[in-house]
Order: structure tokens, then sequence, then C-alpha cells
């Protein structure tokens, strides 16, 4: 069960199967640990992924979820 701050449910962004990857989980994760921390770089810590990764694929053009949930998630902070 995850714990999303409301507003922040979202699809995650398709990635290539890839095991250092933006997997839905570690999505999901990020999302998390951002609403808890208000913190990128702490939140791509505790996903074991980049601060620019992360920056990256919020700038995905099919990434419009994944970028309101984060947003939600700065907020909820």
């Amino acid at each position: 069960m995850t714990h999303l701050p409301p507003g922040a449910d979202f699809d995650p962004v398709p990635t290539k199967p890839r095991h250092d990857g933006w997997t839905p989980e570690r999505q999901i994760g990020f999302i998390e640990a951002l609403a808890e921390s208000g913190c990128v770089v702490e939140a791509c810590r505790s996903v074991g992924m980049s601060p620019g990764s992360a920056y990256a694929l919020r700038r995905r053009v099919d990434a419009q979820s994944f970028r309101i949930a984060w947003d939600c998630a700065l907020d909820f902070a």
C-alpha cells in the first residue's frame, strides 16, 4: 500500500525496463519520499536515483501525471 498525499495519485511514466531505471515502484517511492521530506535530493537518495535523472523524467512529454504528483507532494511537504 502506498502513502501518497491527497491529489498525488498518478500514472507512472512508462520507461524501458532497466534494473537501475525509474521503475514504477521507484517513481511511487520518490513521490512518497518527496511528500515526506520536501527535498528532491533526499527523495532521490531514498530510491537510489540521481536528482538529474528525476528532473529529466519530469521534463518528459509523457510525464504530466508525474509532474502533477511531484507538485502535490511538494505542497503537502
